[in-house]
């Protein structure tokens, strides 16, 4: 039988590992030579680079929250 621990630690793993793929792709949409034009302003990358740390950082939460 599971216990809510175990839930968090696979929700948290699972939001963790979705987060770090969104950063991974973000990393290669603004690296690409070709980019939409929108990508060419600073600000836009780091208005999109909130959302991308805070799915990793909540996931983590979780996470850490399951191992305790």
């Amino acid at each position: 039988m599971t216990t809510l621990d175990e839930n968090f630690l696979a929700l948290g793993s699972c939001i963790a590992g979705i987060g770090i793929l969104m950063a991974g792709l973000l990393a290669l949409l603004f690296r690409q030579p070709n980019a939409p034009r929108w990508t060419r302003p600073e600000i836009v990358a780091m208005l999109l680079c909130v959302p991308v740390t805070a799915t990793i950082g909540f996931g983590l939460g979780y996470t850490t929250y399951g191992l305790s």
